[in-house]
């Protein structure tokens, strides 16, 4: 007991001697001609507190948000009462906006790392603003003059505390206003000054963060300065600038400013010569291509041909060639240009048997022929010796011929026939038949088609439009013509049924599907208008209406309109145990042991009629989303059987010796 009591008694002797000492507090001097005193009677004690109090506040409310939905809304409530505990903090003073100045200042004199808390008190400064009243104008401007001019602020803060307060004052009227600030004994800030101001952070900034430009591109754009300079001083110094955040400051400063979007993509594109950066600029000011910058439009269109060529994506090579027939301000950028690069890289890659390269050349035989056509860029002496294409052939996407692939991809015949399980719909009696069989379907798998585009300058009025959208049981594939003229006799039935609760329907990645399924049938049924004539094609929906379909007919004309429904579908992606990548191709491949063949995906599918092999890729598309569901159901109900039998004792049923269960094609289990 000794011990311990000798124990205690030393630690109580160090407390006391860690107090301090009543001879010691020693008042610190205080600079009376500062302007600060004279505003604030209050020691700095407790400002600092309260500083410091704000700093972990607004340090908890930037943080990242956390993932989990559930942590989520709980990071929501406790930033909603930091922010309420900030204002409180802040309007507990008697001069609240110069508090918020001279938490800036601390700020800048203890050098904080990340301005991401001034950044937020910048929010607290405008809404208090906004809510004081213009009798303490006078002050707070006088205040805000004195940290501006002696730089007790960072340069992050000069913009917005100007823009707020109204700081400038005109060249024009100061002559006329000379009295009034006289008066007032506050004098504002003139162009000149802010222009020079501009430069010197200007230079600062260049120097300190290594052409990083913010805080001056802040000011240009926030007070309208764009006027005052030229361009290239800025644009050329930010160009140079490797932080990874410039891009998005390059284009602030360029906003709505056309001298301004034109200088960039001069530096861009004719000093750095970097056409993906030219490219997305003229897009993101929405510049016509066309007109200005053909030249950009050339090359962006030979270094698709090239891939696509590389690729073997021939259709998508030919919508290139019969479509770009554009007028540009230097002349035309014509096809037959674009015809004779394909021929020469072409002839590069493919070599002179090839039936796709003596397509191309045969073509543009004919155009030099019929147009009198004198291209430098074409030899004729070379491309002599090519001869013309096998009869009857189309130009298609189809695999390398010097390659065996037949057996490394899955083969359509172990899972169904194409001549009786793959059907093409284009009428509404097959259409009804097919539903009927969908309907009493366990699991229905769809997938859609358009005609694919890898146009840099495609606008939103060319977005390609629904081409084919797929059906499948595990049993059946229906593929139904989408264009407008065949979905308007049956889309009433395929939007019943990817509405219809009762139907599992699986996809992979549907959003683009079922957006594109939606619009098409849309646009379908505004374009159908009855004539009156007794046409069974044109009046299938006065004839075939029934409440099911909810149909209304709106208008003097007729015009038939729906109701809109949302979809019910699952998607592949959410229901896997774990991501596997590859997209559907490589989810093929995890469960059913071999890869989709994508040759097809990017081929013509406004062709009619499709190809064998756009028919095989699509009906598989669909078929594997209903396979692979109905195979998941299946392993989580063993998986569940095997449990309960565990639990239970013994196994009451018997299992493949290989562990899997085959899937009947109807959907269900083999008994």
């Amino acid at each position: 007991m000794a011990s311990i009591v000798t124990q205690q008694e030393k630690n109580v002797q160090e407390k006391e001697k860690r107090k301090p000492s009543p001879y010691n507090n020693k008042k610190k001097k205080t600079n009376k001609t500062t302007k600060q005193t004279q505003l604030n009677d209050d020691s700095d004690e407790p400002k600092t507190k309260s500083f410091k109090a704000i700093i972990k506040l607004i340090g908890k409310t930037i943080t990242k948000k956390p993932k989990n939905k559930a942590k989520r809304l709980a990071f929501s409530n406790l930033v909603q009462e930091n922010e309420k505990k900030v204002f409180e903090i802040i309007r507990g003073n008697p001069m609240p906006i110069i508090y918020i100045f001279q938490f800036l200042e601390y700020i800048y004199k203890i050098k904080k790392p990340g301005l991401k808390i001034g950044g937020r008190m910048l929010y607290y400064l405008s809404r208090i603003l906004h809510d004081n009243k213009t009798s303490e104008m006078k002050t707070l401007q006088k205040y805000a003059m004195d940290i501006i001019l002696n730089k007790k602020i960072d340069y992050a803060y000069y913009a917005d505390i100007i823009l707020y307060l109204n700081l400038i004052i005109d060249d024009d009227n100061k002559n006329k206003n000379t009295s009034m600030m006289s008066s007032s004994s506050v004098s504002l800030l003139t162009m000149n000054n802010v222009l020079q101001m501009v430069l010197e952070m200007f230079d600062y900034e260049q120097k300190k963060y290594k052409n990083y430009c913010k805080s001056t591109v802040n000011m240009v754009t926030k007070l309208c300065l764009h006027d005052y300079f030229e361009p290239e001083r800025f644009i050329k110094v930010l160009m140079e600038c490797k932080n990874q955040n410039v891009i998005s400051l390059q284009n602030l400063l360029c906003k709505e400013k056309m001298k301004y979007q034109v200088c960039l993509i001069h530096y861009a594109w004719d000093i750095h010569k970097d056409l993906k950066r030219a490219t997305k600029l003229i897009k993101l000011f929405k510049i016509d291509p066309y007109i200005n910058y053909p030249v950009i439009v050339r090359r962006n269109y030979e270094n698709q041909l090239r891939w696509i060529i590389r690729e073997g994506i021939f259709d998508l090579a030919s919508n290139y060639l019969n479509k770009y027939d554009i007028t540009t301000a230097d002349g035309f950028i014509k096809s037959e240009e674009l015809l004779s690069f394909v021929c020469n890289y072409g002839y590069k890659v493919l070599g002179k048997d090839h039936p796709v390269l003596q397509s191309w050349v045969q073509l543009y035989r004919k155009r030099q022929y019929n147009n009198n056509i004198h291209n430098t860029n074409f030899n004729i002496a070379k491309f002599a010796r090519v001869q013309n294409p096998p009869q009857d052939f189309i130009i298609c996407n189809f695999d390398d011929p010097t390659k065996d692939v037949k057996n490394d991809y899955l083969d359509v015949n172990k899972y169904l026939d194409p001549k009786n399980d793959i059907t093409f719909i284009d009428n509404r009696e097959d259409a009804i038949e097919a539903m009927q069989h969908l309907i009493h379907s366990k699991v229905v798998g769809f997938d859609s088609e358009w005609r694919p585009t890898s146009d840099v300058f495609l606008t939103e009025n060319e977005t390609p439009a629904l081409e084919i959208f797929q059906l499948s049981s595990v049993k059946k594939c229906y593929l139904f013509d989408c264009q407008l003229d065949k979905l308007r006799l049956y889309g009433d039935l395929m939007l019943d049924l990817m509405t219809n609760k009762d139907i599992v329907k699986v996809g992979y990645a549907v959003s683009g599907d079922t957006s594109k399924l939606k619009s098409a049938v849309d646009r379908a049924y505004e374009l159908y208008v009855d004539d009156g004539n007794n046409n069974n094609n044109n009046n299938h929906n006065n004839n075939n209406k029934n409440k099911n379909t909810n149909e209304t007919t709106v208008g003097d004309k007729g015009t038939t309109r729906r109701k809109k429904k949302s979809f019910q579908f699952e998607n592949i992606n959410d229901i896997q145990d774990r991501k596997i990548v590859g997209g559907l191709a490589g989810t093929v491949k995890h469960y059913m042991e071999k890869p989709l063949k994508k040759t097809q995906q990017m081929s013509n599918w406004k062709r009619r009629p499709l190809m064998y092999e756009q028919l095989i890729y699509a009906a598989l598309d669909a078929f594997t989303c209903a396979y692979i569901y109905t195979l998941q159901l299946n392993q989580k109900k063993e998986e569940f059987d095997n449990n309960t039998s565990n639990n239970g004792g013994k196994d009451d049923g018997e299992n493949n010796s290989n562990g899997k269960k085959k899937i009947d094609k109807d959907g269900g289990d083999d008994k």
